[in-house]
């Protein structure tokens, strides 16, 4: 609760500030950056303050050589990790700016990805609140233990795939109602493929949460800077081919990677328990088979809608009760 909530305000402060410098003071990019500054720093002190006060979570001021060596030897692997996402999710646009594609096909590339980076938002939310209780259950260390959390990110994912495909079956009238220019409103289908590109999450963090947990972070690179790379790469063929479209499709391989990618390291197998089978390739074909479905189904009648929608939660549903959390 106090994270979401901490979450909103620095939410709502980051606007007012965007309005007020880049607005009212018309410092553009400088008010970005300085607005976005001091946001973090307010997010920095409102979570600073339970862990000092509260938790008595202090800082130890007596510095051991060895110990920062060996610290840093797991969180310096993180740095490049952590900021892929910007490569990955700005590179597309860098690389149709640099093609010289056409503004208004940008434009409307921009306007999907919002759409887009909205439900990754949403997937960063339930990845706080689910990284908790992964770390318990591998703290535990046993079989028991290790098929919950299977199920757990089982669960996940069949939330995950039936939100995006309903939230992408109706994009067509969402589009509709929330935008007013005609043209912006084709962006429609580019947003579809990348909604449904973040599906990967769940079982990112059943490699991811692992990979930290047990220190190996040295292999994270592997995955998300890897997919960034990759992504620049495909722009780059791809694009001057099939015109800005093929960005989006780009990013749906580029996604899909950094999810399944990881299952692949000895590093994981190694830290798994060997009967408890995650099934990735399973989750990708089907996450693949949705996006397709959802593809061919977007601009059915609104009556099949409905109907589509119904059998979508009833089965998922079934599906999700097998797998649900029972503690």
């Amino acid at each position: 609760m106090y994270i979401s909530f901490v979450s909103a305000l620095v939410g709502i402060i980051t606007m007012v500030l965007n309005i007020v410098t880049i607005v009212h003071f018309e410092l553009g990019y400088l008010g970005w950056m300085l607005s976005s500054a001091l946001s973090t720093f307010i997010s920095f002190v409102l979570y600073a303050i339970p862990l000092y006060y509260k938790h008595m979570i202090r800082p130890i001021l007596r510095f051991n050589r060895k110990y920062i060596y060996s610290q840093l030897k797991v969180a310096l692997p993180t740095i490049p990790h952590n900021y892929s996402a910007y490569l990955l999710n700005s590179s597309d646009r860098m690389v149709m700016d640099i093609l010289g594609i056409n503004i208004n096909k940008l434009g409307l590339y921009n306007l999907a990805y919002t759409f887009g980076n909205y439900f990754e938002f949403g997937g960063n939310a339930v990845g706080m609140a689910v990284g908790p209780l992964t770390t318990n259950l591998m703290a535990e260390g046993n079989s028991n233990a290790e098929e919950k959390l299977r199920n757990l990110i089982f669960f996940l994912q069949i939330g995950f795939i039936s939100v995006s495909f309903l939230v992408c079956l109706w994009c067509k009238e969402l589009f509709q109602l929330l935008i007013n220019n005609v043209e912006l409103q084709q962006a429609y289908g580019i947003a579809i493929i990348i909604i449904m590109g973040y599906n990967y999450r769940p079982m990112y963090w059943a490699v991811i949460n692992r990979l930290c947990y047990f220190e190996k972070t040295q292999h994270l690179w592997k995955i998300s800077l890897v997919a960034g790379i990759l992504n620049v790469v495909l722009n780059f063929i791809f694009i001057p081919i099939y015109g800005y479209m093929a960005a989006a499709y780009t990013t749906f391989v580029s996604l899909l990677v950094i999810g399944f990618s990881g299952f692949l390291f000895n590093t994981y197998k190694e830290t798994t328990v060997a009967d408890i089978k995650y099934q990735p390739l399973f989750w990708l074909v089907l996450i693949i088979a949705f996006t397709g479905i959802v593809l061919v189904l977007k601009d059915t009648a609104t009556v099949y809608k409905i109907a589509i929608t119904v059998l979508t939660l009833v089965a998922a549903l079934i599906a999700a009760r097998k797998y649900a959390p029972v503690d």
